[in-house]
């Protein structure tokens, strides 16, 4: 049962990921910053960079998003910082005419909850009992 974390950068959605794993659920990392790590790993920033505007690199995104979600136990919760939703909505974004069948995949009715998260003052999780506030 995957339950997506969306919104913008910077709001929080890799911390309660990073929570939710550490309290033995089933999650799926930011695929974006999976590959940045490879690149930074191999030494390639500079074509992930240019790359990262580009038709070939968000088919990249959707197949390792694809492969991450398949690789889930559909049995119990999991919890993913984006989606297949964001890879076509970025390459809208950029401008990026994204082919019939990338956007047929992302229109799946694939996830239980899609939650986007408004940027926390402070996230607190407890052995069962999530809490986040909001910033005012």
């Amino acid at each position: 049962m995957p339950i997506c974390i969306n919104w913008r950068s910077r709001c929080g959605k890799t911390t309660v990921i990073n929570l939710l794993k550490k309290q033995g659920y089933q999650t799926i990392p930011e695929v974006l910053t999976l590959l940045f790590d490879e690149a930074k790993q191999n030494n390639c920033l500079e074509e992930f960079w240019f790359a990262s505007n580009s038709l070939a690199f968000r088919m990249k995104l959707m197949e390792k998003q694809l492969a991450l979600e398949n690789s889930l136990d559909k049995n119990k919760f999991a919890f993913l910082d984006r989606s297949t939703i964001d890879v076509v909505a970025f390459g809208n974004y950029y401008n990026i005419k994204m082919p019939h069948y990338i956007t047929d995949v992302a229109k799946k009715d694939m996830y239980a909850i899609i939650f986007f998260l408004d940027h926390c003052q402070f996230i607190c999780i407890t052995n069962t009992t999530f809490v986040a506030r909001k910033n005012r």
